[in-house]
């Protein structure tokens, strides 16, 4: 299952969007869960109820906030920047990217 739009989501699944968490699927829900160190039971009780734990959100809260929202549902996880549409870079590959880039504009002048 994938949240329908922001507008229909509550306040833990809104945070969950922006940090990068946007399957709520039973894959999705085992992320979120691996990642928070909980059950997947306890994480759709959170999203079912709205009511995840104060330290949870704030952790939602800290995770990306050096990201501007230009970078919403953007996130880090093991190493890798993962898009909103769900492709993942290492750091390795962003350089990479980023030297053929350069190639192909001196190529084009």
């Amino acid at each position: 299952m994938q949240f329908k739009s922001k507008k229909e989501m509550n306040n833990f699944q809104q945070a969950l969007w922006t940090n990068g968490f946007t399957d709520t699927s039973v894959k999705g829900n085992e992320k979120i869960a691996e990642y928070f160190d909980v059950t997947t039971r306890t994480v759709r009780r959170w999203i079912k109820d709205d009511r995840a734990p104060k330290r949870i959100m704030k952790q939602l809260a800290l995770k990306n906030k050096h990201l501007t929202n230009d970078w919403n549902g953007f996130s880090l996880t093991n190493d890798k920047l993962k898009t909103p549409n769900g492709y993942e870079y290492s750091r390795n590959e962003l350089e990479t990217l980023a030297i053929k880039i350069k190639y192909l504009k001196i190529l084009i002048n």
